[in-house]
């Protein structure tokens, strides 16, 4: 684990960035992405202090907004940061949550607006909390709410039930 670890610099030639790389990471509340960087796991910062991400202007597959790693094209949200706390609503311009993006993470409450219309799997695994989707899904894939260790999960369809969801 990385429990004492306050600071991490990604070097330049930074490609990978894989699962569970720095879960646990509790000291850690800021992280920027170097232009590098080509791959992002989603599960690579549950347990988390992050609280923000960055990404460098000139990464070619990656941009942040409002502290997320986001896809390029600005529609999938790729990772939110493990260690903000309170409410937070998905901005209108996402379509698609990566598998692993709100994983373990210590939020109360996530607000699906009606834009998205896919969520990957485990994208909630883990999270304690509730979901409220304003919008009707196109497609949940397995495991996207699956419950961990304890951890309780309310999900609220405002928009109707999923149109498929994955086995």
């Amino acid at each position: 684990g990385c429990q004492a670890l306050t600071a991490i610099t990604l070097g330049s030639k930074t490609e990978y960035i894989g699962w569970g790389a720095f879960n646990n990471c509790d000291m850690i509340t800021a992280m920027s992405i170097p232009a590098s960087v080509e791959y992002i796991d989603g599960w690579m910062f549950y347990y988390s202090g992050i609280k923000n991400f960055s990404v460098a202007e000139d990464n070619e597959n990656y941009i942040s907004k409002v502290g997320l790693i986001l896809s390029k094209d600005g529609k999938t949200l790729v990772a939110f940061p493990a260690g903000r706390i309170g409410d937070f609503e998905i901005p209108e311009y996402i379509e698609t949550i990566n598998g692993g993006a709100f994983a373990r993470g210590s939020i109360s409450k996530v607000i699906i607006p009606e834009s998205v219309k896919v969520i990957s799997d485990s994208a909630f695994e883990g999270y304690n909390g509730s979901v409220v989707v304003k919008g009707q899904l196109d497609y949940v894939e397995s495991w996207a709410f699956r419950a961990f260790q304890g951890s309780v999960i309310s999900i609220y369809f405002l928009g109707g039930a999923p149109l498929e969801i994955g086995t």
